[in-house]
């Protein structure tokens, strides 16, 4: 969906870009834990940032949909 959102004009390309990012790190991360032996620490360290940032990207994502339904 932040891909989706990087070609409309009605999320702001940093909001799409921190959904992108925070995607692909928790892509890496099940990557790493599913095919990987012994890096789940590391996988961890892909985890923690992108778990953040998706967050952050759903709340802003939240942000501009109640700003256009008004």
């Amino acid at each position: 969906m932040a891909i989706v959102m990087l070609k409309g004009g009605i999320f702001s390309k940093i909001n799409s870009w921190i959904g992108v990012v925070g995607s692909l790190f928790m892509l890496l991360y099940v990557i790493l834990v599913n095919f990987g032996s012994g890096v789940e620490n590391m996988a961890t360290a892909f985890a923690m940032p992108g778990g953040l940032l998706l967050m952050t990207w759903m709340i802003l994502f939240t942000i501009r949909l109640f700003k256009l339904s008004k």
